[in-house]
């Protein structure tokens, strides 16, 4: 199986999630990220991509779109719990679809995590496509659980790309209608939702006709695709590419969020389609190659080891990848048992969508997309700019009452931290400011007295200026800028497609402290330069950062040294960047720094380091007594768990 292009991938998990457990008889589990996750090891796949253990959702950030009754019951819910009545779990729709299972907030969280920071880190350009396969829980209501969802992780995802991007086309290619998220936004034209679902028989949820297109400011934004039975390979990709083309043509979104559930896969438990874990793959794939900021989300999908090939293949695909087509060897191998392949064979189950019903549908959706006024305006007077975008997913990282980051140990080397920021409870609100001249060259190499001690053939020469504003707490972000930044042609010729990586290219570093200069009069001034005893170490903290990124084919100067940089131009194309201004605000007793007070504040931390250590000490205490209560909770359940995951 062979990838499309390659694009930046950050991925998200967290590995507690796959413990939540319905009941023996219910066909939601979550255990299947586990193995999807198991599988996505085994092939390698993490080396390709960034990991991310994302932060638990607050109950207040969830009241974004759900009611403040619907989550402050969702956090009081329990199987053992007297209290709650009759009456609140039918208001609240909780029953044999949505069972009252132990930790059901914490799962709420998680879920929902992952797809709010997925969108921050789109919003912020940290990558160009997030994947949360713990979330996609497209049937959530906002005072209400439906179909096995009880918080809707797309909705919340949604409405943090909004604060970037004037317009957001959903896509949902679960067997089910993606109810809920149509539902949010059926009244905007800011969101296009496009479900490609099952419908009639009373199929769940019975709704998404092809009639049902939205409605007042949203009139004609809901787009729906009902099909039948049987629905294989090339009647799908062939419908599915031509009605996102016309509404990509339309629509003309910033970014776009794609459900991904896999109960439409031939054999699902709940399923009546007959599609092969390549052909819903294809749909992925058309998505990615439109170039836009990409979420892809998890979704339904009840033949666990049909999903987690699915969902692995996937992430291959996003990643730019080809996988063999024999399962590797891991603990959970023996439930792809007898062919141990990443294929699935489909059916002999007969397509009950005829060609000329498909074109009557393509045609209903091509003309409600030709009534409508191109690119919609986005009814706002100002567009909230990229920083302005909550990016705590890159600091709190969900902590356990310990303060640490919650990793397996399988996941402890891959997952991103930044320990510096939350052992101080600062919360960062834009970027800190670096800056830095990017040229595009053939060669390039740094001569000090008369030696060469850096040297690059084709790729990038980047010039970086540190000021005293500075601190080294966004050199991430500097580092994936100037590796990932596209300066070269495809093999085809068109132009900014590829970064230095992709071509081969090199990327030679020289601390420039030069940029920092003001001019008063006709004579630079060189006061806001950072004291070379603290940028010599910055400055080497982010060459370590673009080699983690870029590989070993990186060169650098000689920091304070005398050096020639030698460059012959690539077109000539220069380009200046920054991580624009930041603010951090204080959680207890720091106001912002000062511009000539670099030591005292890395001083003043650590003493905070100190104080926030011993709190967190004393929450810990408290966080492993409410752990073992839990723990004890989930001993049965598990038991059955994992056992029932080879059905």
């Amino acid at each position: 199986m062979s990838p499309g292009n390659k694009r930046s991938v950050s991925y998200f998990l967290d590995p507690d999630f796959g413990q939540y457990y319905f009941g023996p008889e219910h066909a939601m589990k979550p255990f299947r990220a586990n193995m999807t996750w198991e599988l996505i090891l085994n092939y390698g796949l993490q080396e390709r991509m960034s990991i991310y253990n994302p932060r638990l959702l607050s109950n207040i950030e969830m009241t974004k779109f759900h009611t403040d009754d619907y989550i402050a019951f969702l956090q009081q819910v329990s199987p053992s719990d007297a209290t709650i009545t009759q009456e609140e779990t039918n208001n609240f729709s909780i029953g044999e679809d949505c069972p009252p299972f132990v930790g059901i907030f914490p799962y709420c969280q998680r879920s929902c995590g992952g797809s709010v920071t997925g969108a921050a880190h789109l919003n912020a350009g940290h990558s160009d496509i997030a994947v949360n396969w713990m979330g996609g829980m497209h049937h959530a209501k906002r005072n209400e659980a439906s179909g096995f969802c009880y918080a809707n992780d797309i909705v919340l995802g949604i409405l943090e790309l909004l604060k970037v991007h004037a317009r957001v086309l959903y896509i949902d290619i679960d067997i089910h209608h993606g109810d809920g998220v149509e539902e949010a936004f059926y009244t905007t034209d800011r969101v296009m939702t496009v479900s490609f679902h099952k419908h009639g028989n009373s199929f769940f949820p019975g709704t998404g006709d092809l009639g049902d297109v939205g409605a007042e400011g949203g009139s004609g934004y809901a787009m729906n695709v009902p099909l039948n039975d049987g629905m294989d390979d090339e009647s799908y990709t062939t419908l599915f590419k031509a009605v996102i083309r016309d509404v990509m043509e339309h629509f003309r979104p910033g970014a776009i969020v794609l459900q991904c559930g896999a109960d439409s896969l031939a054999n699902d438990r709940l399923g009546c389609f007959n599609l092969t874990i390549g052909g819903h793959g294809e749909c992925v794939d058309f998505v990615k190659s439109l170039g836009l900021p990409l979420m892809v989300l998890g979704g339904g999908g009840y033949t666990l080891r049909n999903v987690a090939r699915c969902w692995a293949y996937e992430t291959a695909l996003c990643v730019g990848s080809s996988l063999p087509e024999e399962v590797p060897h891991h603990r959970f191998y023996e439930y792809y048992a007898p062919d141990y392949s990443l294929n699935l064979v489909k059916n002999n189950q007969q397509n009950l969508n005829s060609k000329r019903d498909l074109e009557k549908i393509y045609q209903k959706i091509h003309e409600q997309l030709h009534s409508l006024a191109p690119a919609p305006g986005v009814g706002l007077a100002v567009m909230p700019k990229p920083q302005e975008c909550d990016l705590q997913a890159d600091i709190d990282m969900a902590e356990d009452g310990a303060g640490n980051i919650r990793v397996s140990q399988t996941e402890a080397d891959l997952s991103r931290t930044m320990d510096a920021e939350d052992r101080q409870g600062l919360r960062m609100k834009e970027f800190v400011e670096q800056g830095a001249i990017i040229q595009r060259v053939k060669r390039a190499s740094v001569i000090v007295d008369d030696d060469v001690v850096g040297e690059i053939g084709k790729g990038l020469c980047v010039l970086v200026g540190i000021t005293r504003d500075d601190i080294p707490l966004d050199l991430d972000y500097m580092a994936k800028k100037i590796a990932g930044i596209r300066l070269f042609d495809d093999s085809e010729g068109n132009p900014w497609t590829k970064s230095t990586k992709d071509v081969g290219g090199g990327i030679l570093l020289v601390s420039q402290f030069t940029l920092c200069a003001q001019l008063k009069g006709n004579r630079p001034d060189y006061h806001d330069a950072l004291d070379g005893s603290l940028s010599g170490g910055m400055f080497n903290q982010l060459v370590e950062q673009v080699k983690k990124i870029h590989g070993d084919n990186v060169a650098t100067g000689r920091f304070g040294a005398d050096m020639n940089v030698m460059i012959v131009n690539d077109g000539p194309c220069t380009i200046e960047i920054d991580s624009r201004k930041s603010e951090y605000l204080e959680s207890s007793m720091y106001s912002r720094v000062g511009q000539k007070n670099v030591e005292k504040y890395f001083r003043q931390l650590e003493k905070q380091a100190q104080i926030e250590a011993n709190r967190k000490a004393k929450a810990a205490l408290k966080q492993q007594q409410k752990a073992a209560k839990l723990a004890g909770e989930l001993e049965d359940a598990n038991i059955a768990h994992e056992a029932e995951a080879k059905e």
